[in-house]
């Protein structure tokens, strides 16, 4: 749902003043915000009280400079409350939020998952393992690389690890048999994208025992 930003804090007195009389014009007799809580006419009177502190404040006087940074927190505080207000009685409706004069927040834009590729499936050092590779791609934060015994059915489970490296090792696979492998890239607003699948047989053979 649409909204407008409610945080204002940022930025140069000037460029503040010039969105809280953006905010003052667009606000004042708007037809859809009836009770704006603060009042405008409360929220006009701290602009400018705070567009003749700015002038003030480039003296240097302490006292001038303290009463500007004041009346800028309360700005941001009126602000706040009344982006609040503006989001609470819009309901997202567009034209109601444009009106208000305020910023319209950005909605992020989903960052585009590329289908991740097994590179590999080879056996690992000791006797019941295999390393799954893949590799790194811009707009995934980690990896969930999944086993599951042949064969594949509707019915299969898939044991699942998360890992943020490009390769995994699976160990206490049953020698001699076969596996089914895939991976799912995890996008940065958590998508799921999943890899094609590829098997490999574990080799039968021992441990290895120290003489």
């Amino acid at each position: 749902m649409k909204k407008v930003l409610i945080s204002y804090g940022k930025g140069r007195d000037a460029d503040f003043l010039v969105k809280c009389r953006e905010v003052e014009k667009g606000m004042t007799g708007n037809a859809y915000f009836p009770s704006p809580v603060p009042t405008i006419a409360d929220f006009s009177k701290t602009v400018d009280d705070f567009d003749n502190a700015i002038p003030n404040a480039k003296t240097g006087d302490r006292n001038a400079v303290a009463k500007k940074n004041v009346l800028r927190l309360n700005l941001e505080s009126m602000m706040r409350d009344l982006a609040m207000y503006v989001n609470l009685v819009s309901k997202g409706d567009i034209e109601k939020l444009t009106s208000s004069a305020f910023t319209l927040s950005k909605k992020p834009e989903p960052t585009h998952v590329p289908i991740p590729q097994i590179l590999g499936v080879s056996q690992g050092l000791n006797p019941g393992t295999l390393i799954v590779k893949t590799r790194s791609y811009k707009g995934v934060k980690g990896f969930l690389y999944q086993v599951a015994p042949d064969p594949l059915t509707d019915k299969t489970e898939w044991t699942t690890v998360a890992s943020s490296r490009v390769k995994y090792e699976f160990d206490n696979l049953e020698q001699g048999k076969l596996y089914w492998f895939r991976i799912v890239a995890i996008g940065s607003n958590d998508q799921l994208v999943y890899s094609n699948t590829l098997s490999q047989y574990v080799i039968q053979r021992t441990q290895l025992m120290a003489a």
